[in-house]
């Protein structure tokens, strides 16, 4: 979903992901150049020459590892800027700003809350955002700790797990 806002938003965007595994999709949805994840090192060449090391807008949706990796490909002459989905590297770099999404907005800000809410039920019922694909964990809240070993093994990435309140 983070790829397709940021082409609503006008944006190329470069997708640092396992190629073999998720390459097709990310291309289909609008990525207009996939790096592979499996050499990091490279990856990081291949953003800074693709862009001429003038990066300025990152988001990284895996966590601290990968946002320190993402930061070193932006720019550093004062305008850039990392977004953190899951975490930020605990040092900062001058020419970075760093940002989290304020979760709590929705809840504090309610207009806010309530028009981002609307923005996005509009796109989905239009088509122009899609879900990812989502896998059924059975068992119930009982069945939470079989759904993280699913997360954890990797057999799930690119989807989201859903598990059902009742036990059928």
């Amino acid at each position: 979903m983070t790829l397709q806002l940021a082409k609503l938003a006008g944006l190329r965007v470069i997708c640092v992901a396992d190629a073999a595994r998720h390459g097709a999709k990310l291309l289909a949805s609008g990525a207009d150049l996939l790096v592979d994840r499996h050499d990091t090192n490279r990856a990081v060449e291949i953003i800074r020459g693709v862009t001429g090391g003038k990066l300025r807008y990152a988001i990284d949706i895996v966590g601290k590892d990968t946002a320190a990796l993402l930061e070193k490909t932006l720019d550093l002459s004062g305008h850039s800027h990392l977004l953190g989905l899951t975490g930020l590297p605990k040092e900062r770099k001058a020419g970075i700003r760093y940002h989290t999404v304020p979760i709590k907005l929705f809840h504090t800000a309610p207009t806010v809350g309530e028009s981002m809410v609307r923005w996005l039920e509009d796109l989905l019922q239009s088509k122009t955002l899609t879900l990812p694909e989502i896998v059924l964990a059975e068992g119930g809240l009982e069945g939470i700790n079989a759904a993280l070993d699913l997360l954890r093994s990797g057999s799930v990435s690119g989807k989201r797990i859903v598990v059902g309140l009742d036990s059928e």
